[in-house]
């Protein structure tokens, strides 16, 4: 059975502090990849979820599975995907086969579920059950990564039931923003042919037309 947020009215605010405490990093982040160690670094701190997946909105819909950088993260992810037995992470899904995940993106709400509920059909009850005992995370949740409107992704964090989805959701929010100013970011570099600091050609200008 699925929950959705607000969880609960009496939550302690400890947990928030601890989210705050690592948000600093994922808005430092300069590469899309760091972003996503930053999102799992913020997890694990202050969800106590050792595990956090962010997947990218293509245009089709579609999610894609963005790898961290680090590759004691990477390791991490892979073990994940080897005991839950499938290809989730390892290439686009159609997001009307995930019934728990297609609900809280099209409501743009934060859900928590079993993680043999929220996987499912894509693996087995028994699978699921499995990979639980494994990772020590039977339960899992899921928010949109949303910024001004617009669509991004997803992302999923897996740990034990204390999981507060209202917590998630303010996670992926920081999420989000900070991957649109990554976005910006880049755009600006891309298009800026003047350092405006010093009113000459930007160092790219230069070297492209050289």
């Amino acid at each position: 059975m699925t929950e959705r947020t607000p969880r609960s009215q009496t939550t302690p605010a400890d947990p928030i502090a601890g989210i705050m405490s690592a948000l600093l990093s994922v808005h430092a982040a300069m590469t899309p990849e760091w972003l996503v160690d930053a999102a799992s670094t913020a997890a694990e701190r202050g969800l106590g979820a050792p595990f956090a997946f962010v997947f990218l909105e293509e245009q089709d819909g579609s999610l894609t599975y963005k790898a961290p950088a680090s590759d004691l993260l990477r390791r991490s992810h892979q073990r994940a995907a080897d005991a839950l037995g499938t290809v989730l992470f390892r290439t686009r899904l159609a997001v009307q086969d995930l019934q728990v995940i297609a609900e809280a993106l099209d409501d743009g709400s934060s859900i928590a579920a079993p993680i043999t509920e929220l996987f499912s059909p894509l693996i087995s009850e028994d699978r699921a059950n499995a990979a639980a005992k494994e990772l020590a995370a039977d339960f899992g949740c899921v928010a949109p990564l949303e910024n001004a409107g617009e669509r991004l992704g997803a992302l999923v964090v897996l740990g034990r039931n204390t999981i507060e989805p209202a917590h998630v959701r303010l996670l992926a929010d920081h999420i989000a923003c900070a991957s649109v100013n990554l976005r910006n970011a880049d755009l600006s570099r891309e298009q800026g042919v003047i350092d405006v600091v010093r009113s000459v050609f930007d160092a790219r200008k230069i070297e492209s037309e050289l």
